[in-house]
Protein backbone atom coordinates (compact mmCIF):
# COMPACT_ATOMS: atom_id res chain seq x y z
CA UNK A 1 0.00 0.00 0.00
CA UNK A 2 2.51 2.41 1.20
CA UNK A 3 4.10 2.14 -2.31
CA UNK A 4 1.16 2.77 -4.10
CA UNK A 5 0.54 6.12 -2.29
CA UNK A 6 4.32 6.66 -3.24
CA UNK A 7 3.85 6.45 -7.00
CA UNK A 8 0.53 8.36 -7.11
CA UNK A 9 2.11 11.77 -7.40
CA UNK A 10 4.22 10.81 -9.91
CA UNK A 11 1.67 9.32 -12.06
CA UNK A 12 -0.67 12.53 -11.32
CA UNK A 13 2.25 15.11 -12.35
CA UNK A 14 3.07 12.57 -15.30
CA UNK A 15 1.76 13.65 -19.31
CA UNK A 16 2.19 10.62 -20.99
CA UNK A 17 1.23 6.78 -20.29
CA UNK A 18 1.73 3.28 -21.12
CA UNK A 19 0.12 0.07 -20.29
CA UNK A 20 0.83 -2.83 -21.53
CA UNK A 21 1.96 -6.49 -20.51
CA UNK A 22 1.58 -10.23 -21.69
CA UNK A 23 0.74 -13.86 -20.54
CA UNK A 24 2.60 -16.34 -21.55
CA UNK A 25 1.65 -19.81 -20.63
CA UNK A 26 4.79 -22.28 -20.48
CA UNK A 27 4.30 -26.21 -20.66
CA UNK A 28 7.16 -28.79 -20.56
CA UNK A 29 7.86 -32.08 -21.01
CA UNK A 30 10.69 -34.48 -19.86
CA UNK A 31 12.44 -37.04 -22.54
CA UNK A 32 12.86 -38.91 -19.57
CA UNK A 33 9.68 -40.98 -18.89
CA UNK A 34 7.66 -38.68 -20.50
CA UNK A 35 6.74 -37.17 -17.04
CA UNK A 36 5.40 -32.99 -17.23
CA UNK A 37 8.21 -31.56 -15.21
CA UNK A 38 6.87 -27.46 -15.59
CA UNK A 39 3.94 -26.04 -15.80
CA UNK A 40 4.19 -21.69 -15.65
CA UNK A 41 1.57 -19.53 -15.42
CA UNK A 42 3.12 -16.20 -15.82
CA UNK A 43 1.08 -12.83 -15.99
CA UNK A 44 3.18 -9.39 -17.03
CA UNK A 45 2.26 -6.33 -16.38
CA UNK A 46 3.86 -3.10 -16.67
CA UNK A 47 2.89 1.39 -16.10
CA UNK A 48 5.45 3.70 -17.05
CA UNK A 49 4.77 7.51 -17.74
CA UNK A 50 6.63 10.62 -18.79
CA UNK A 51 6.72 14.28 -18.61
CA UNK A 52 9.44 16.73 -19.57
CA UNK A 53 11.65 15.72 -16.33
CA UNK A 54 11.02 12.97 -15.34
CA UNK A 55 9.69 9.17 -16.40
CA UNK A 56 8.74 6.23 -14.33
CA UNK A 57 8.30 2.47 -14.90
CA UNK A 58 6.92 -0.04 -12.68
CA UNK A 59 6.69 -4.15 -13.85
CA UNK A 60 5.45 -6.95 -12.15
CA UNK A 61 4.84 -10.46 -12.79
CA UNK A 62 2.02 -12.51 -11.27
CA UNK A 63 3.11 -16.32 -11.34
CA UNK A 64 2.65 -20.14 -10.50
CA UNK A 65 5.76 -22.11 -11.47
CA UNK A 66 5.65 -26.27 -11.11
CA UNK A 67 3.33 -29.11 -11.36
CA UNK A 68 1.91 -29.51 -7.77
CA UNK A 69 2.62 -33.09 -5.91
CA UNK A 70 0.57 -33.89 -3.08
CA UNK A 71 1.28 -36.29 -0.53
CA UNK A 72 -1.49 -36.18 1.84
CA UNK A 73 -5.21 -34.77 2.09
CA UNK A 74 -3.99 -32.13 4.41
CA UNK A 75 -1.92 -30.43 1.68
CA UNK A 76 -5.06 -29.66 -0.02
CA UNK A 77 -6.07 -27.53 2.13
CA UNK A 78 -2.99 -25.53 1.78
CA UNK A 79 -3.40 -22.24 0.32
CA UNK A 80 0.84 -21.76 -0.46
CA UNK A 81 -0.28 -25.18 -2.51
CA UNK A 82 -2.15 -22.82 -5.10
CA UNK A 83 -0.65 -19.79 -4.56
CA UNK A 84 0.54 -17.46 -7.34
CA UNK A 85 3.87 -15.34 -6.61
CA UNK A 86 3.56 -11.64 -7.49
CA UNK A 87 7.04 -10.40 -8.20
CA UNK A 88 8.41 -6.40 -8.87
CA UNK A 89 10.42 -7.11 -11.75
CA UNK A 90 11.84 -3.18 -11.53
CA UNK A 91 10.07 -0.26 -10.58
CA UNK A 92 12.33 3.35 -10.89
CA UNK A 93 12.01 6.72 -11.53
CA UNK A 94 14.60 8.35 -13.51
CA UNK A 95 15.12 12.71 -13.12
CA UNK A 96 16.40 13.76 -16.95
CA UNK A 97 18.49 17.18 -16.76
CA UNK A 98 19.21 16.91 -12.90
CA UNK A 99 20.42 18.17 -10.88
CA UNK A 100 22.79 19.50 -14.58
CA UNK A 101 21.47 19.85 -18.22
CA UNK A 102 24.12 16.71 -19.11
CA UNK A 103 22.97 14.30 -16.12
CA UNK A 104 20.05 11.84 -15.51
CA UNK A 105 19.54 9.84 -12.37
CA UNK A 106 17.51 6.64 -12.14
CA UNK A 107 16.29 5.68 -8.45
CA UNK A 108 14.43 2.17 -7.44
CA UNK A 109 14.54 -1.20 -8.11
CA UNK A 110 16.02 -1.25 -11.85
CA UNK A 111 18.39 -3.08 -14.35
CA UNK A 112 21.57 -2.25 -15.42
CA UNK A 113 22.63 -4.58 -18.38
CA UNK A 114 26.20 -4.44 -19.49
CA UNK A 115 27.63 -5.91 -22.90
CA UNK A 116 27.22 -6.51 -26.74
CA UNK A 117 27.28 -9.93 -26.75
CA UNK A 118 24.01 -12.50 -27.27
CA UNK A 119 22.39 -13.82 -23.97
CA UNK A 120 26.17 -14.33 -22.31
CA UNK A 121 28.07 -11.16 -21.12
CA UNK A 122 30.85 -11.85 -19.36
CA UNK A 123 31.26 -7.94 -18.08
CA UNK A 124 27.04 -7.79 -16.65
CA UNK A 125 28.22 -8.22 -13.47
CA UNK A 126 26.29 -5.73 -11.59
CA UNK A 127 22.84 -7.84 -10.55
CA UNK A 128 22.32 -10.72 -9.33
CA UNK A 129 22.07 -13.96 -11.45
CA UNK A 130 18.69 -15.60 -11.93
CA UNK A 131 19.01 -19.33 -12.50
CA UNK A 132 15.14 -20.08 -10.95
CA UNK A 133 14.69 -21.54 -14.81
CA UNK A 134 17.71 -23.68 -16.05
CA UNK A 135 16.35 -22.90 -19.73
CA UNK A 136 16.21 -19.57 -19.83
CA UNK A 137 19.78 -18.48 -20.23
CA UNK A 138 21.37 -15.27 -19.12
CA UNK A 139 18.55 -13.99 -16.74
CA UNK A 140 19.22 -11.65 -14.37
CA UNK A 141 17.82 -9.92 -11.02
CA UNK A 142 16.50 -6.19 -11.30
CA UNK A 143 18.43 -4.84 -8.28
CA UNK A 144 17.76 -1.49 -6.12
CA UNK A 145 20.63 1.03 -6.88
CA UNK A 146 21.02 4.43 -7.19
CA UNK A 147 22.23 4.62 -11.32
CA UNK A 148 23.81 8.75 -12.74
CA UNK A 149 24.77 8.53 -16.21
CA UNK A 150 26.47 11.95 -17.75
CA UNK A 151 27.24 12.79 -21.46
CA UNK A 152 30.25 14.51 -22.20
CA UNK A 153 31.05 15.51 -25.65
CA UNK A 154 30.66 11.55 -27.56
CA UNK A 155 31.58 9.61 -23.89
CA UNK A 156 28.72 8.74 -22.01
CA UNK A 157 29.65 7.85 -18.34
CA UNK A 158 27.66 5.91 -16.16
CA UNK A 159 28.09 4.86 -12.39
CA UNK A 160 25.92 2.62 -10.19
CA UNK A 161 26.01 2.32 -6.75
CA UNK A 162 24.09 -0.66 -4.57
CA UNK A 163 23.69 -0.01 -1.17
CA UNK A 164 23.38 -3.72 -0.24
CA UNK A 165 24.59 -7.24 -1.60
CA UNK A 166 22.12 -9.55 -3.27
CA UNK A 167 22.37 -13.42 -3.78
CA UNK A 168 21.54 -14.51 -6.72
CA UNK A 169 18.58 -16.97 -7.40
CA UNK A 170 19.43 -20.87 -8.00
CA UNK A 171 17.46 -23.51 -9.35
CA UNK A 172 15.85 -26.54 -7.77
CA UNK A 173 17.43 -28.90 -5.51
CA UNK A 174 17.85 -31.55 -8.44
CA UNK A 175 19.72 -28.80 -10.47
CA UNK A 176 22.08 -27.87 -8.19
CA UNK A 177 24.14 -30.85 -9.19
CA UNK A 178 25.23 -29.25 -12.10
CA UNK A 179 26.61 -26.27 -10.63
CA UNK A 180 27.74 -28.17 -7.48
CA UNK A 181 29.15 -31.80 -8.80
CA UNK A 182 30.35 -32.46 -5.52
CA UNK A 183 27.15 -31.97 -3.96
CA UNK A 184 25.94 -35.27 -5.94
CA UNK A 185 27.98 -37.60 -3.20
CA UNK A 186 25.33 -38.05 -0.41
CA UNK A 187 21.79 -37.57 -0.75
CA UNK A 188 21.40 -36.37 2.81
CA UNK A 189 22.82 -32.83 2.97
CA UNK A 190 22.80 -29.57 5.20
CA UNK A 191 23.60 -26.61 2.87
CA UNK A 192 24.66 -23.36 5.29
CA UNK A 193 24.74 -20.13 3.65
CA UNK A 194 26.72 -17.17 5.07
CA UNK A 195 25.62 -13.62 3.39
CA UNK A 196 27.77 -10.43 3.74
CA UNK A 197 26.24 -8.01 6.25
CA UNK A 198 24.32 -5.28 4.80
CA UNK A 199 26.41 -2.73 5.12
CA UNK A 200 28.45 0.02 3.56
CA UNK A 201 31.77 -2.45 3.26
CA UNK A 202 29.55 -4.86 1.18
CA UNK A 203 27.81 -2.38 -1.33
CA UNK A 204 28.51 -2.92 -4.65
CA UNK A 205 30.23 -0.17 -6.86
CA UNK A 206 29.86 -0.33 -10.96
CA UNK A 207 31.61 2.78 -13.48
CA UNK A 208 31.23 2.37 -17.46
CA UNK A 209 32.76 4.48 -19.87
CA UNK A 210 31.31 4.49 -23.51
CA UNK A 211 31.99 6.06 -26.70
CA UNK A 212 31.84 5.67 -30.51
CA UNK A 213 35.30 5.31 -32.70
CA UNK A 214 35.07 4.77 -35.91
CA UNK A 215 31.64 3.58 -35.93
CA UNK A 216 32.12 1.31 -33.15
CA UNK A 217 30.68 1.23 -29.95
CA UNK A 218 33.08 0.66 -27.24
CA UNK A 219 32.85 0.34 -23.31
CA UNK A 220 35.52 0.32 -20.28
CA UNK A 221 34.15 -1.44 -17.32
CA UNK A 222 34.94 -1.75 -13.63
CA UNK A 223 32.86 -3.87 -10.90
CA UNK A 224 33.98 -3.75 -7.38
CA UNK A 225 31.17 -6.24 -5.54
CA UNK A 226 30.60 -10.55 -5.00
CA UNK A 227 30.08 -13.36 -6.91
CA UNK A 228 25.94 -13.41 -7.06
CA UNK A 229 26.66 -17.11 -7.08
CA UNK A 230 28.23 -19.02 -3.56
CA UNK A 231 30.97 -21.47 -3.23
CA UNK A 232 31.77 -23.88 -0.81
CA UNK A 233 34.41 -23.28 1.02
CA UNK A 234 34.09 -26.14 4.07
CA UNK A 235 32.66 -29.29 3.16
CA UNK A 236 32.00 -31.98 5.89
CA UNK A 237 31.12 -35.47 5.38
CA UNK A 238 30.21 -37.41 8.33
CA UNK A 239 31.70 -40.93 8.74
CA UNK A 240 30.59 -43.50 7.64
CA UNK A 241 29.28 -40.86 4.90
CA UNK A 242 25.96 -41.13 5.50
CA UNK A 243 25.39 -37.04 5.49
CA UNK A 244 26.96 -33.74 4.87
CA UNK A 245 27.30 -30.31 6.10
CA UNK A 246 28.64 -27.74 2.98
CA UNK A 247 29.50 -23.79 4.15
CA UNK A 248 29.26 -21.39 1.28
CA UNK A 249 30.29 -18.21 0.45
CA UNK A 250 29.90 -15.06 -1.64
CA UNK A 251 33.77 -14.44 -2.49
CA UNK A 252 34.68 -10.57 -3.26
CA UNK A 253 35.31 -9.21 -6.67
CA UNK A 254 36.97 -7.04 -8.50
CA UNK A 255 36.02 -7.15 -12.35
CA UNK A 256 37.09 -4.82 -15.26
CA UNK A 257 35.65 -5.58 -18.85
CA UNK A 258 36.16 -4.24 -22.30
CA UNK A 259 33.29 -4.48 -24.91
CA UNK A 260 32.85 -3.68 -28.64
CA UNK A 261 30.15 -3.55 -31.24
CA UNK A 262 29.93 -2.81 -34.83
CA UNK A 263 28.22 -3.19 -38.22
CA UNK A 264 29.32 -3.68 -41.69
CA UNK A 265 26.08 -3.11 -44.31
CA UNK A 266 23.95 -6.43 -43.04
CA UNK A 267 27.06 -7.83 -40.47
CA UNK A 268 27.22 -7.17 -37.27
CA UNK A 269 30.65 -7.84 -34.81
CA UNK A 270 30.88 -7.98 -31.53
CA UNK A 271 32.90 -8.81 -28.65
CA UNK A 272 33.22 -9.10 -24.72
CA UNK A 273 36.02 -9.65 -22.58
CA UNK A 274 36.25 -9.84 -18.54
CA UNK A 275 39.00 -9.71 -16.39
CA UNK A 276 38.01 -10.92 -12.62
CA UNK A 277 40.46 -10.30 -10.06
CA UNK A 278 38.89 -12.44 -6.89
CA UNK A 279 39.22 -12.89 -3.11
CA UNK A 280 41.17 -15.96 -2.07
CA UNK A 281 39.34 -19.27 -1.44
CA UNK A 282 40.28 -22.55 -0.54
CA UNK A 283 38.07 -24.93 -0.32
CA UNK A 284 38.65 -27.34 2.80
CA UNK A 285 37.00 -30.63 2.91
CA UNK A 286 36.97 -33.12 6.25
CA UNK A 287 35.86 -36.62 6.34
CA UNK A 288 36.04 -38.01 9.22
CA UNK A 289 39.33 -37.17 10.94
CA UNK A 290 40.72 -36.75 7.25
CA UNK A 291 41.41 -33.13 6.38
CA UNK A 292 42.50 -31.49 3.02
CA UNK A 293 42.32 -28.48 1.63
CA UNK A 294 42.16 -27.45 -2.21
CA UNK A 295 42.22 -23.96 -3.70
CA UNK A 296 39.00 -22.91 -5.61
CA UNK A 297 39.95 -19.41 -6.13
CA UNK A 298 43.41 -17.58 -6.09
CA UNK A 299 44.45 -15.84 -9.17
CA UNK A 300 42.86 -13.75 -11.32
CA UNK A 301 41.06 -15.12 -14.14
CA UNK A 302 39.55 -13.86 -17.57
CA UNK A 303 35.92 -14.35 -19.73
CA UNK A 304 35.44 -13.75 -23.38
CA UNK A 305 32.54 -13.97 -26.33
CA UNK A 306 33.14 -13.18 -30.04
CA UNK A 307 30.13 -13.15 -32.08
CA UNK A 308 29.23 -12.37 -35.49
CA UNK A 309 25.37 -12.00 -37.15
CA UNK A 310 24.07 -11.55 -40.83
CA UNK A 311 20.59 -10.33 -41.53
CA UNK A 312 18.56 -11.06 -44.97
CA UNK A 313 15.45 -8.66 -45.73
CA UNK A 314 14.12 -9.71 -42.63
CA UNK A 315 13.63 -12.96 -44.08
CA UNK A 316 16.51 -14.62 -42.98
CA UNK A 317 19.22 -14.54 -39.78
CA UNK A 318 21.79 -15.88 -38.64
CA UNK A 319 23.93 -15.86 -35.72
CA UNK A 320 27.57 -17.28 -34.59
CA UNK A 321 29.22 -16.87 -31.32
CA UNK A 322 32.24 -18.39 -29.48
CA UNK A 323 32.09 -17.98 -25.56
CA UNK A 324 35.05 -18.69 -23.02
CA UNK A 325 33.53 -19.35 -19.81
CA UNK A 326 30.02 -19.97 -18.83
CA UNK A 327 28.60 -17.21 -16.15
CA UNK A 328 29.18 -19.67 -13.20
CA UNK A 329 32.36 -20.82 -14.58
CA UNK A 330 35.76 -19.51 -12.35
CA UNK A 331 39.19 -19.33 -11.67
CA UNK A 332 40.87 -22.40 -13.63
CA UNK A 333 37.72 -24.18 -14.32
CA UNK A 334 36.28 -22.71 -17.79
CA UNK A 335 34.81 -24.41 -20.85
CA UNK A 336 34.89 -23.52 -24.44
CA UNK A 337 31.01 -23.44 -25.94
CA UNK A 338 29.98 -23.11 -29.61
CA UNK A 339 26.60 -21.33 -29.97
CA UNK A 340 24.29 -21.42 -33.99
CA UNK A 341 20.93 -19.29 -33.97
CA UNK A 342 19.05 -19.37 -36.98
CA UNK A 343 15.65 -18.06 -37.78
CA UNK A 344 13.70 -18.23 -40.94
CA UNK A 345 10.54 -15.79 -41.53
CA UNK A 346 7.31 -16.99 -43.37
CA UNK A 347 4.16 -15.22 -44.40
CA UNK A 348 4.84 -11.34 -42.84
CA UNK A 349 6.76 -13.08 -39.78
CA UNK A 350 3.34 -15.26 -39.05
CA UNK A 351 5.31 -18.43 -39.15
CA UNK A 352 8.95 -18.68 -37.67
CA UNK A 353 11.31 -21.07 -37.60
CA UNK A 354 14.51 -21.17 -35.27
CA UNK A 355 17.08 -23.71 -35.49
CA UNK A 356 19.69 -23.50 -32.45
CA UNK A 357 22.52 -25.72 -32.05
CA UNK A 358 25.43 -25.49 -29.25
CA UNK A 359 28.28 -27.41 -28.15
CA UNK A 360 30.48 -27.62 -25.12
CA UNK A 361 34.37 -29.17 -24.87
CA UNK A 362 36.68 -28.22 -22.01
CA UNK A 363 39.93 -27.90 -24.12
CA UNK A 364 39.16 -28.57 -28.42
CA UNK A 365 42.18 -30.82 -28.11
CA UNK A 366 39.71 -32.81 -26.05
CA UNK A 367 37.75 -35.75 -27.86
CA UNK A 368 34.82 -35.30 -25.29
CA UNK A 369 31.90 -32.96 -26.66
CA UNK A 370 27.94 -32.45 -25.71
CA UNK A 371 25.85 -31.10 -28.40
CA UNK A 372 22.09 -28.78 -27.42
CA UNK A 373 19.97 -29.30 -30.27
CA UNK A 374 17.27 -26.62 -29.77
CA UNK A 375 14.84 -25.83 -33.14
CA UNK A 376 11.19 -24.29 -32.37
CA UNK A 377 8.15 -23.02 -34.54
CA UNK A 378 6.18 -20.42 -33.52
CA UNK A 379 2.73 -19.67 -35.29
CA UNK A 380 1.33 -16.01 -34.89
CA UNK A 381 -2.84 -16.39 -35.84
CA UNK A 382 -3.22 -12.79 -34.81
CA UNK A 383 -0.60 -9.83 -34.23
CA UNK A 384 -0.22 -10.00 -30.59
CA UNK A 385 -0.73 -14.21 -30.23
CA UNK A 386 1.96 -16.42 -30.37
CA UNK A 387 1.70 -20.50 -30.11
CA UNK A 388 5.23 -21.72 -29.68
CA UNK A 389 6.81 -25.66 -30.01
CA UNK A 390 9.87 -26.86 -29.55
CA UNK A 391 12.70 -29.18 -28.30
CA UNK A 392 15.91 -28.50 -25.71
CA UNK A 393 17.83 -31.98 -26.57
CA UNK A 394 21.07 -32.28 -25.37
CA UNK A 395 23.70 -35.29 -26.49
CA UNK A 396 26.98 -36.80 -24.82
CA UNK A 397 27.28 -36.89 -21.16
CA UNK A 398 30.16 -34.20 -21.30
CA UNK A 399 30.19 -30.80 -18.84
CA UNK A 400 27.62 -28.90 -17.75
CA UNK A 401 25.29 -30.40 -20.88
CA UNK A 402 25.99 -33.67 -20.03
CA UNK A 403 24.78 -33.03 -16.38
CA UNK A 404 21.73 -31.49 -17.45
CA UNK A 405 21.00 -34.43 -20.07
CA UNK A 406 17.92 -36.20 -18.20
CA UNK A 407 16.23 -32.41 -17.99
CA UNK A 408 16.17 -32.80 -22.11
CA UNK A 409 12.21 -31.33 -23.07
CA UNK A 410 9.57 -30.84 -25.12
CA UNK A 411 7.95 -27.49 -24.41
CA UNK A 412 4.67 -25.70 -25.82
CA UNK A 413 4.07 -21.94 -24.94
CA UNK A 414 1.15 -19.50 -25.80
CA UNK A 415 2.13 -15.69 -25.31
CA UNK A 416 -0.34 -13.34 -25.56
CA UNK A 417 0.64 -9.42 -25.97
CA UNK A 418 -1.81 -6.59 -24.97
Amino acid sequence: MKRSFILLPIILFASEFEIGGYLNLDTRLLYKDYLFNFNETKFDFYLKGSNEDFNFYNEIWIKEIGIKDFSNLYELSQKEKFSFIPEFVESYITLGGFPFDFMDITLGKQRTSWGTAYIFNPTDNIDPIDLEDIWDFGRRIASFSFKLKMFLGGTSIQTVFLPFFTPGRLPEEKILNVLYPELSQIQDKELVLKIPERNIKNSIFGLKLKRNILKTDISLSYVYGRSSLPFPDTIRILFPDIKMIANFVYPEMNIIGIDFATSIDRFGLWGEFGYFIPESLVLTTIRGVVKSDSTILSSPYYKYVLGADFRQDDRFYILLQYIYGFPDDAGDVMNDFFLLHSSFNFFDHRLELNLNYAFENYDFNDKEFSHLLAPEISYSPLSNIKITAGTKYIIGDYGKFGRLKDESIIYMIFKYNY
